[in-house]
């Protein structure tokens, strides 16, 4: 292995989020000490869809593929600049499953993250730079049909880089194309946190009508942090110092400045993270346009671009867009979604005339 057992210690140590308080957080990760078995459970995923055990589009299999040889480098290439710390992203499957599903069938339910999403967040998670320690994803790009759990996923990404990245003074946004759909997200994270009062005390959040402050210790001094929605109206980004922003349907934003000021809002930040959980979009002139396109550039090896996770969730172009394989394809949470509304608006497209 690249790592001697000492780096792997330290390395765990460092990152180390065990508490008597939520011992949800420290149940999985107190039970597994091996850091070849957490490997491999957060990389489960990835050898299913490369053993061809799930049926994805292309460019999930190129994901994980992706994935799969960076892993490996970083096992034999002495000079390959990240190292992979599962610590970060299991502690962070755990902090989500301290909430619970809010409506519909898993109402009242912990948010168990499925197998497809183990993947991403172990991804952006998990690869770290050698040099600082720091994450090595600062942009991630996540493609995926809509009743998939988008906005869940966001707001929970939103709370941890509020309370838990170890960041002091962390500004957080929840970034859409206007205010209203900026507060989708925002609200779910508002929500999940006055679910569970005692969890939010502990992390030290207050819930307030417009924003979300945490008072909380950072490496030994105080730090104030705050989680706001904003759309790109005006200039409400401008001048920020951005920690993370989960941008909601980045393809309905249609000035593609909106992304760059983003993008020039977290320079002066050690760890930042941009990510984007987005439906399709049609028109390429758009940001959600670029970024898709940049994503199959990357997937497919075209560029590189060690900074930026991306994965895309649909059908193949050749697949039978009537067939119920090809919804099952495209959607990674077709255990847990309405299948017979899906179906009929399939077959309703499929009865209706050009």
């Amino acid at each position: 292995h690249l790592h001697t057992n000492e780096e792997i210690i330290m390395m765990n140590e460092q990152s180390e989020l065990l508490n008597e308080h939520n011992p949800l957080l420290s149940t999985y990760i107190g039970a597994i000490d091996d850091y070849d078995i957490k490997c491999d459970y957060l990389y489960e995923y990835c050898d299913s869809v490369l053993a061809n055990h799930y049926d994805v589009c292309l460019e999930v299999h190129q994901a994980c593929q992706r994935a799969k040889d960076n892993f490996e480098q970083s096992l034999t290439d002495p000079d390959y600049p990240f190292y992979f710390d599962p610590q970060t992203p299991l502690k962070f499957e755990k902090f989500c499953a301290q909430f619970e599903h809010l409506e519909g069938d898993l109402g009242g339910t912990p948010f168990e993250l499925m197998p497809w999403q183990v993947f991403i967040f172990g991804q952006i998670f998990g690869w770290k730079k050698k040099a600082n320690q720091k994450r090595r994803f600062t942009e991630a790009y996540v493609e995926v049909p809509r009743g998939n759990g988008k906005s869940f996923m966001a707001s929970c990404v939103l709370l941890w880089m509020l309370t838990m990245d170890d960041e002091s003074g962390p500004q957080v946004f929840s970034v859409a194309t206007s205010q209203n759909q900026a507060r989708i997200v925002f609200n779910k994270a508002r929500e999940l946190l006055l679910s569970k009062p005692d969890f939010t005390e502990w992390l030290g959040c207050e819930v307030r009508a417009h924003d979300i402050k945490c008072n909380k210790e950072v490496n030994g001094t105080q730090s104030f942090g705050v989680c706001v929605p904003k759309s790109p109206m005006g200039k409400r980004l401008d001048g920020l110092n951005i920690h993370c922003t989960v941008i909601d349907e980045l393809h309905v934003i249609q000035d593609p400045e909106t992304y760059y000021k983003i993008l020039t809002g977290i320079g002066k930040r050690k760890q930042p993270l941009i990510m984007a959980i987005t439906t399709a979009g049609v028109d390429s002139t758009t940001i959600g346009g670029i970024k898709n396109s940049e994503a199959r550039q990357v997937l497919s090896k075209q560029i590189e671009k060690e900074s930026f996770f991306c994965s895309i969730w649909k059908a193949d172009d050749s697949d039978d867009e009537y067939a119920l394989s090809t919804l099952k394809k495209a959607n990674p949470c077709w255990a847990n979604i309405g299948q017979e509304q899906l179906r009929n608006t399939q077959l309703s497209a499929k009865q209706t005339p050009a």
